[in-house]
């Protein structure tokens, strides 16, 4: 599980996040949804401790992560960026196998089974012919599941991931999210920034969103997220049809001439 506790944090005296108190239990998708600048990056990379909050706690498995070395936290936490500029052209094989790097020794090479782990996980993101490739060399999508693999490598239970599905064809879209039905299913927790709230109504098990640095609302897609709701948060007038007989509701942006 992960506890934040009155998680305060400012940039050059603005604040981004306002007392955050959040739950995320094991086992479950959260969906972090919220307009641009809302403060879900910022939320995320506090979790990862890349950015020093200087109020509030922050708990994974009971541990403070702040007490935590980068080797610890990388056994707890793995995340998938936004986007990443390469500085190296490394292979694809290696960029997956860094994921193994806090597990490992200092100057410590992967083990045998380090390698064969990289290719099985490759093999189920359907990039394994990429792997003898320059990752400079590659698609925005192509890296993007790259990233994803390297996070699967790192193999804790708790996995962050921001705007995944940038640089994602449809397809692989999909792909990714079965995929991360099947690790919650193995007990992952797992926590998505998106700006996609229809993503949320077929995934998420709970929604958290962020409005100017505060939690305006956390719970089921079903049960709280409304009309009235996302049109407020995104600033946009957005209809939700109700699909009964599928079990599922869908966003329609209603544009100028039109009436809900």
């Amino acid at each position: 599980m992960l506890k934040i506790s009155n998680l305060c944090f400012s940039y050059r005296n603005t604040s981004i996040l306002d007392n955050i108190n959040l739950f995320l239990e094991k086992g479950k998708i959260y969906f972090l949804l919220g307009e641009n600048g809302a403060g879900k990056t910022t939320l995320i990379k506090c979790i990862l401790n890349i950015l020093n909050y200087k109020e509030g706690t922050i708990q994974v498995e009971q541990k403070d992560i702040k007490l935590l070395d980068s080797n610890e936290r990388a056994k707890l936490l793995s995340y998938v960026p936004q986007e990443h500029v390469p500085l190296f052209n490394h292979l694809l094989l290696d960029v997956i196998l860094m994921g193994a790097a806090g597990r490992l020794n200092f100057y410590e090479s992967p083990k045998k089974s380090d390698i064969e782990r990289a290719n099985m996980i490759a093999r189920y993101l359907g990039i394994e012919k990429l792997l003898s490739k320059g990752y400079g060399e590659i698609s925005g999508g192509e890296r993007q599941l790259t990233l994803i693999g390297r996070a699967l490598m790192q193999d804790s239970k708790f996995l962050l991931m921001d705007e995944p599905h940038s640089n994602l064809d449809y397809g692989n879209r999909i792909m990714v999210m079965n995929i991360l039905e099947s690790l919650k299913k193995d007990g992952y927790t797992i926590l998505i920034s998106s700006h996609n709230p229809q993503d949320a109504f077929l995934y998420a098990d709970e929604i958290i969103i962020l409005n100017e640095g505060k939690v305006k609302i956390q719970g089921s897609p079903n049960d709280v997220l409304t009309s009235e709701l996302l049109s407020s948060i995104y600033k946009q007038n957005i209809e939700l049809i109700d699909i009964k007989e599928k079990n599922i509701k869908i966003c329609i942006p209603i544009t100028k001439g039109e009436t809900k």
